[in-house]
């Protein structure tokens, strides 16, 4: 029976698909098991280390455990939200302005709360 398995470390990162027979296949489990590599693989052994290696995932920091980075990430959110409301609104005016009509009431309520709103 001959087996195929994934080869990525090819210079152009693409996978290959190569054939492995039984006998090469029984070759490298006994060497592993020789070896057993999973004994040596630890973790970082400092509380630095592990401090940044607890972060290897972390991405936006949203859900995460630590309130200290939810805060964090909701601020940068809300910065760019309210950049984004901003041009909106800035848009909204210039279309305003550079239309013949009036704008309605309300909207010029809307741009008014908008900016006491995003000055905080």
């Amino acid at each position: 029976m001959i087996l195929k398995f994934c080869q990525f470390n090819q210079p152009n990162y693409k996978r290959t698909m190569k054939e492995i027979s039984q006998e090469e296949r029984e070759r490298r489990r006994a060497r592993i098991y020789e070896t057993k590599p999973w004994l040596r693989s630890t973790g970082a052994k400092t509380d630095i280390g592990k401090a940044i290696s607890s972060q290897n995932a972390l991405r936006h920091g949203m859900r995460s455990a630590n309130p200290l980075l939810q805060a964090i990430a909701h601020r940068k959110l809300w910065e760019k939200e309210k950049e984004r409301i901003r041009e909106i609104v800035r848009k909204q005016r210039e279309a305003y302005s550079q239309s013949t009509a009036d704008p309605h009431s309300s909207w010029q309520e809307v741009f008014e709360h908008l900016e006491e709103f995003l000055e905080d």
